[in-house]
């Protein structure tokens, strides 16, 4: 026996038993499951990975407001530090207190949806109904979350999760429930992180369990820049060579993205950990590698903009994105999303 497959023989037992575990503890917890009287439309993932998240509960609250809806996203606010609970966001909060993801939906969605954190999603609903009246709870990271009923069940699934982390469990991979877990979900969504979607349809063709699923294909894609200073838009930065700062779980989208949307690859890229608050050593950090490149513009994610002070001597530029529903289908995909018909098992079917 090789050393090399060691390893396997050890984690892949190990992950199994992890996902059992976890099975049970969610199956406990579902017996407790509460029914809210609003609609409500889980977002998650089965990767411990970033998988589009919060791009996803953005545009569906965006849909939402456009059809004259009050949408309220509940999310516990990752690294937050609320020291009361719920907490309802503000556009000029503190990312440090609130939570990154949280400031960055709020500001995007000003005057159009609340934005309530608290790690107990049912006390965060039973507060935003008595105080904000919504129409609609988005859930946000709930696939786990089983404590609430959930109307729509969206599950979103990259690239890496239909090939190499296919059904490995923590610790021999990403996941936080094994393939079993994904038979929970109503709709999955597929985010391309650029690939080319008939590429994709043929891995999700080989997985039996997607093939009998509801299945719509997104990408989010760059589509103009602004300025974190002077809040000027622009489609472009006139062929200036640039450097490229993420704060991201999976920051091989973005670097395709914004190399696309401008037409030419960054000349550098400073990788941080997710969440990364951006204090002063990270601000030198970026400071010194522009200055290596000999560049004068940083381009960052609007998730990390919200961290970031203007910089002086430096253009630093937030990305901003889109979400896009492929092959003609958005329509089609909101109108599974915000109805209240159990989604269809198997996608073959859909007109």
């Amino acid at each position: 026996m090789s050393t090399s497959s060691l390893p396997n023989i050890i984690m892949t037992p190990m992950g199994k038993i992890y996902a059992f575990c976890v099975r049970l503890y969610l199956n406990f917890l579902a017996r407790k499951s509460v029914k809210l009287s609003v609609p409500l439309i889980s977002v998650g993932n089965i990767s411990m990975g970033g998988s589009g998240k919060t791009p996803v509960c953005e545009y569906l609250a965006g849909c939402l407001a456009d059809r004259n809806k009050r949408p309220v996203i509940l999310t516990r606010g990752y690294k937050s530090r609320v020291r009361s609970f719920p907490h309802l966001v503000s556009t000029h909060d503190d990312p440090k207190i609130c939570g990154d993801e949280p400031l960055l939906l709020a500001r995007s969605l000003a005057d159009k949806a609340d934005i309530v954190v608290d790690p107990n999603r049912w006390r965060g609903a039973m507060w935003a109904m008595k105080n904000l009246n919504p129409d609609f709870f988005i859930l946000d990271d709930g696939f786990q979350h089983v404590q609430l009923k959930r109307d729509k069940d969206l599950v979103l699934l990259t690239p890496s999760d239909l090939e190499e982390g296919w059904d490995k469990a923590f610790p021999c991979g990403s996941w936080r429930e094994d393939e079993q877990g994904l038979e929970r979900a109503d709709i999955f969504l597929i985010n391309l992180w650029g690939r080319d979607i008939k590429e994709i349809k043929y891995l999700v063709s080989k997985k039996a369990l997607l093939f009998q699923r509801l299945v719509f294909y997104l990408d989010v894609q760059v589509d103009g820049l602004i300025n974190i200073e002077s809040k000027v838009y622009s489609k472009s930065i006139d062929n200036r060579p640039y450097i490229l700062v993420t704060g991201l779980a999976n920051p091989r989208k973005i670097v395709t993205s914004i190399s696309d949307f401008l037409g030419y690859a960054p000349h550098s890229h400073l990788p941080f950990p997710d969440h990364h608050d951006f204090g002063q050593q990270s601000v030198r950090a970026i400071i010194a590698l522009a200055k290596e490149a000999g560049v004068k513009d940083v381009v960052c994610t609007s998730k990390d903009a919200v961290k970031l002070e203007p910089i002086p001597d430096l253009h630093v530029w937030e990305t901003k994105a889109t979400v896009r529903i492929m092959d003609n289908m958005e329509q089609r995909f909101l109108k599974r999303i915000f109805n209240n018909r159990p989604a269809a098992r198997n996608h073959l079917t859909e007109e």
